[in-house]
């Protein structure tokens, strides 16, 4: 747009352009505005399968200014608002892991002044659990299959472009006018963190049986069928007034701290199986 608000100015001012002695240096680079470092690390690198690997998260700051960022916010790690914090995981050769998406309500906390963290020159903040509580672990973020067996190279990574502002979505509370000046007046950045490894050893037999059952349950089954396949289920919880959901999970592979169930499957009260959510594959 100022190109051509340029060039309709008048020809005089090309033509000046033009007229200049080439430079016989290099030509001028305005040098790039530095970054804080986004730190992320795991705290152990082997992994039992169906096991939930557990990050560390830290900003330091480098620079000689200091620099304000936003903390994960409620539905950063889903991608629903500013800032965002992207989980990025590759195969050991680089291959990139297709995100899936993780069903959530539409609300978002809104955003208070706690939010920010303001890192001085040679800072270096770790995020607490507290910090940490909206990005999770990238684990449930990823599949269809996934976390299976093998070696991969996990990123995180933070954007932060205004856009429309606080008020994004559905905030369950509007910021103060102090932290909306806040939220305009904060650097806009995309980050990228450093690659940590880590490595998911393979599932027991029982397990592998396991998943091979669950794949092979499909949506208009009888309940009877999946009770044979799978057995009982360890979990059942109302779907609505005409279904259940039945919870099933791995034998060997450690509980999931966060509490979700594995593989579950709706079944109506007539015994035919209506929806099937497995984010395992058969191995």
């Amino acid at each position: 747009m100022w190109i051509r608000t340029a060039l309709m100015s008048g020809a005089a001012v090309v033509l000046a352009a033009q007229s200049r002695p080439a430079s016989s240096g290099p030509a001028e680079t305005r040098p790039a505005a530095a970054k804080p470092i986004l730190h992320i690390r795991c705290e152990e690198r082997v992994y039992k399968f169906g096991e939930q690997p557990a990050f560390r998260v830290a900003w330091s700051n480098p620079t000689k200014e200091g620099v304000e960022v936003i903390l994960p916010l409620d539905g950063s790690a889903e991608g629903m608002r500013m800032p965002s914090y992207r989980w990025v995981v590759k195969s050991e050769v680089g291959e990139e892991l297709p995100p899936h998406i993780v069903g959530r309500c539409g609300n978002v906390n809104g955003i208070q002044s706690s939010d920010w963290l303001r890192l001085e020159p040679g800072a270096r903040v770790e995020l607490g659990d507290v910090s940490l509580g909206w990005l999770g672990s990238p684990w449930p973020r990823f599949g269809p299959g996934f976390p299976m067996p093998g070696k991969f190279r996990v990123q995180l990574v933070y954007r932060f472009a205004r856009g429309s502002g606080p008020g994004q979505l559905f905030e369950l509370s509007k910021p103060s006018e102090r932290d909306r000046k806040r939220w305009f007046a904060t650097p806009e950045l995309e980050v990228a963190s450093n690659e940590a490894m880590v490595e998911i050893g393979p599932p027991t037999e029982r397990d592998r049986k396991r998943m091979a059952a669950m794949a092979a349950i499909r949506v208009g089954d009888a309940g009877a069928r999946v009770r044979e396949l799978l057995g009982e289920p360890e979990e059942l919880s109302p779907y609505h007034e005409t279904h259940k959901n039945w919870g099933y999970r791995l034998l060997d592979a450690p509980r999931d701290p966060m509490g979700w169930m594995r593989f579950t499957v709706a079944v109506s009260d007539a015994g035919k199986v209506t929806e099937v959510a497995n984010p395992f594959r058969e191995l």
